[in-house]
């Protein structure tokens, strides 16, 4: 399983940045938009905290 995020419903909040447990971060930020790194491990805690539903788990 792993996380992608919908670039066209991305507010850019940050939030889900914020909650990620790995010390890399397994999101980053890209022209205001969140972007899933490699480091993801896909624990799906952004999921979570993600208000406009931008974050899924395929």
């Amino acid at each position: 399983m792993r996380i992608v995020i919908d670039e066209d419903k991305c507010t850019g909040c940050a939030f889900c940045l914020f909650e990620c447990p790995l010390p890399n971060k397994g999101i980053k930020m890209v022209k205001g938009k969140a972007k899933v790194k490699n480091d993801c491990e896909g624990c799906g805690k952004c999921i979570a905290v993600c208000t406009a539903g931008a974050i899924l788990l395929e």
